[in-house]
């Protein structure tokens, strides 16, 4: 999480740099831009190469000079950057959350700053309406429409903030939050256990003894990761992170833990179909426990197991609380098998340094060795896609021989040689036949002409005998580009007739295709296989994030091709067998 936030703190510098546009700030751009490239490719947390004399702290890490090494100790020690604050008081406030809007740098944000005076993105909106930005030098009325259309987009995925993005911060919160020497119980409640696509706020519920809890609270608004306080209380404090969520801390007694879990763990329709559960069996549930209706005598509370246990239920797993069937499944013991991480045996889409990975194909391995993965398939992108330097047929052939040499070292696992091509817009491949034939695994993907045109451009490349997979299908990244409106029902029927399988892409930035359309690809009988699309070591763990979005949307293990073994997948892939 440190690391993160140093890289968002330079970004930001950056930013800042670049608006001014001063002649010493071209140097500090070159220089933080460098310090983000390497903050977002350590492998651990930054915090561990601080020893006890600090000076050395830049030699440990090799391109962080002194300014930048201080600016990195400052933030370790006391969670802001002085400089920094100063630094955002000699521009308009509003300059820096319009760089959020997709399509929108520094230099066009400093040009409607400068020559429309445009500060904020409500001012930004009005101009385009008015029809001022696109009178412009460079700009034109395409454009200011992309920047309209990025507006409304930036407002839609504020609303919520989708769980690949979050995630991992969220966990390291509740980590210190659990490592406090008051608190004897911590967890997440909420959207965020149920493994939702997108969460609105943070529900934390903490367990700790009443003589300690004013201690405990005074601590936690101290915590770095706090934002602002909304309101206080003795048991109750409404806050803001600085990940911009909402977050709601709830003190309970230990011995009601297991009930306030449940409770606030919703979803309310399945709280509410187990209150009626409740009260037919004599009983009443809240979050305090279940309770004998007639009395009001305590029943159970310390865990939600013993709370089911109680209403003759399985335990239901917060991802399944969904407010549909569970209840009865439960009641009857049919809940479903879903998949779990243990289940994934490899990661089939990831791009090295062959492309626009920072990490080495030996390295990517490695990673996925320790991560107990049985093969992987490294495929960096294909030759049209030159801003991610898209590799040549010659490159490819390159990278087959360094992936062959890996393979005979006998490394732990096995490399497959693969890509991730490009569908061009009239439907075809970015590489000839005989390079496809070549490859051992090919991921088709768009990247560019994000409109109704990829319907036809899908429907004609499932029918390539190389294609195995298409990636990221409805090309979605939170925060900059909606899902595409396609007639999916179409897509999936041939894509299951064909044997081509669909992507569920868990990069960070995507969950591509989203939950919703899960159940409509296997209706129609579609395999998928769940990818990180990871650009760095570190992104392999997004996996994990993957896997529990399948949780919530029910998905099995036999619907996940990469939950085959070494043998089966070489088998699938060498044959191109049934799915």
């Amino acid at each position: 999480m440190n690391n993160q936030n140093l890289a968002k703190i330079f970004t930001t510098f950056t930013h800042i740099c670049e608006i001014r546009g001063d002649k010493n700030d071209f140097f500090r751009v070159r220089s933080y831009q460098k310090v983000v490239q390497i903050l977002e490719n350590l492998d651990k947390d930054i915090v561990e190469y601080l020893d006890d004399n600090k000076e050395k702290f830049k030699e440990n890490i090799p391109g962080i000079g002194k300014e930048s090494a201080k600016k990195i100790i400052e933030y370790i020690n006391t969670g802001k950057v002085t400089e920094l604050e100063e630094s955002k008081k000699t521009i308009p406030d509003g300059l820096l959350e319009m760089l959020e809007i997709k399509n929108l740098g520094p230099k066009k944000v400093k040009k409607f700053w400068t020559e429309l005076d445009v500060t904020n993105i409500e001012k930004l909106k009005k101009a385009i309406l008015d029809g001022k930005i696109e009178k412009l030098s460079g700009m034109g009325q395409k454009s200011a429409q992309k920047i309209l259309e990025g507006i409304e987009i930036l407002n839609l995925y504020n609303q919520r903030k989708p769980l690949v993005e979050i995630y991992f911060d969220i966990q390291e919160i509740l980590k210190e939050v659990q490592s406090h020497p008051h608190v004897i119980k911590a967890d997440i409640a909420g959207s965020f256990r149920r493994h939702k696509e997108t969460v609105g706020d943070i529900d934390l519920l903490v367990a700790c003894k009443q003589e300690n809890r004013e201690k405990f609270i005074q601590d936690y608004l101290n915590m770095d990761f706090l934002e602002k306080i909304e309101n206080q209380g003795d048991t109750k404090v409404t806050a803001y992170l600085k990940l911009g969520l909402q977050i709601d801390l709830r003190l309970v007694e230990e011995d009601q833990f297991g009930a306030a879990m449940q409770y606030f763990t919703g979803n309310q329709t399945h709280n509410i179909n187990l209150r009626t559960r409740a009260k037919q069996m004599g009983m009443k549930i809240n979050e305090y426990g279940l309770f004998n209706s007639e009395n009001n005598q305590l029943i159970v509370s310390k865990t939600e197991e013993e709370i089911y246990k109680a209403l003759n239920l399985d335990f239901v797993p917060p991802y399944l609380r969904g407010g549909t069937d569970e209840i009865s499944l439960a009641e009857k013991s049919k809940l479903p098998k879903i998949i779990e991480l243990k289940d994934i045996k490899g990661d089939c889409h990831m791009h090295s340094t062959y492309s626009d990975g920072k990490n080495t194909i030996q390295e990517m391995a490695q990673k996925a060795k320790e991560l107990n993965y049985e093969y992987i398939v490294i495929t960096d992108h294909s030759q049209s896609l030159k801003i991610a330097n898209g590799l040549t047929p010659e490159r490819l052939f390159e990278k087959a021989k360094e992936t062959q040499k890996l393979n005979s070292e006998n490394i732990g696992i096995k490399i497959f040689h693969g890509s991730e091509v490009d569908i061009l817009k009239d439907g075809s491949l970015d590489y000839k036949d005989e390079d496809l034939r070549n490859l051992d695994f090919v991921v088709a993907s768009v990247h560019s002409k994000f409109d109704e045109s990829c319907e036809e451009r899908y429907l004609k490349v499932i029918e390539n005998p190389y294609v195995n997979v298409i990636g990221h299908m409805t090309t979605q990244e939170y925060g900059s580009r909606k899902p595409l409106e396609l007639d999916y029902d179409k897509i999936f029927a041939k894509a299951a007739k064909h044997n081509v399988a669909i992507e569920i892409n868990c990069s960070s930035r995507r969950n591509d295709i989203p939950s919703d359309l899960i159940p409509l690809a296997l209706k129609h009988g579609c395999k998928f296989f769940l990818n990180t699309d990871s650009h760095s070591t570190q992104q392999l763990l997004n996996m994990q994030i993957g896997v529990n979005l399948l949780k919530s949307a029910r998905v099995k293990k036999e619907d996940i091709l990469n939950t085959y073994t070494l043998e089966e997948f070489d088998e699938f892939i060498k044959n191109n067998i049934n799915l």
